[in-house]
């Protein structure tokens, strides 16, 4: 049987876990879920299989997936919606302020190059419109407890590998990290926690930021 790469087991893990895992935690998608209008232009970053594409999505929903496998699943279960193969973390083909909202939901702690990628939603980001944030809070004391619980426990199991190593490698950016990129080009307009709503890292899973571009 041919060896997997680091790279063959995330991108198979990324659709395991939101096919799967992800499935029986429903809660986690009432906090991911952004207000979209019917006329909205959106841009997801990283849209993986497509959690955060509505019923209501059409052609002005664009899913950027850098996955050729992945994105074309997005044209075949989501077929209203624009699928587009291609790198955020490089010159996007998007006019600026061409998008209404912009999502990077559990993105950016991935990227080598996220001032480029900040950079380019900056661009492409109307002036009144808004960049939504999810990021894992990956040092918490809630985060580890459900990571061991659930995810470690499931990539293990799958895979007859250590988790801890293997997820290290692959966030490479911090919250704080992010935060502190992210106010370059924006202002926080509001922040929301996870599961507890209360202004405090150590306790939550994840934190939501309403963003909009620094004129």
């Amino acid at each position: 049987m041919e060896q997997k790469t680091k790279a063959d087991i995330w991108d198979d893990f990324q659709i395991y876990w939101l096919d799967t895992i992800r499935n029986k935690h429903k809660f986690l998608d009432r906090f991911n879920y952004i207000d979209i209008a019917i006329n909205d232009k959106v841009l997801d970053i990283g849209a993986g299989t497509g959690n955060n594409i509505t019923a209501s999505a059409n052609k002005n929903y664009y899913a950027l997936e850098l996955r050729e496998k992945i994105a074309k699943r997005i044209k075949t279960d989501y077929p209203n919606v624009t699928a587009v193969i291609g790198d955020c973390e490089k010159k996007l083909t998007f006019p600026d302020r061409f998008f209404d909202k912009v999502i990077a939901s559990n993105i950016l702690e991935h990227l080598h190059n996220l001032d480029s990628t900040l950079l380019e939603v900056s661009r492409t980001l109307k002036t009144d419109g808004t960049f939504f944030v999810i990021i894992p809070i990956i040092n918490s004391i809630t985060y580890n407890i459900g990571m061991r619980l659930i995810t470690k426990r499931a990539f293990e199991k799958k895979y007859k590998t250590s988790y801890l190593p293997f997820i290290r490698s692959q966030h490479i950016n911090s919250p704080n990290k992010i935060i502190r990129d992210l106010k370059k080009y924006f202002i926080v307009t509001k922040k929301e926690y996870f599961p507890f709503n209360i202004p405090f890292n150590c306790v939550n899973i994840f934190i939501k930021l309403h963003l909009k571009v620094k004129i």
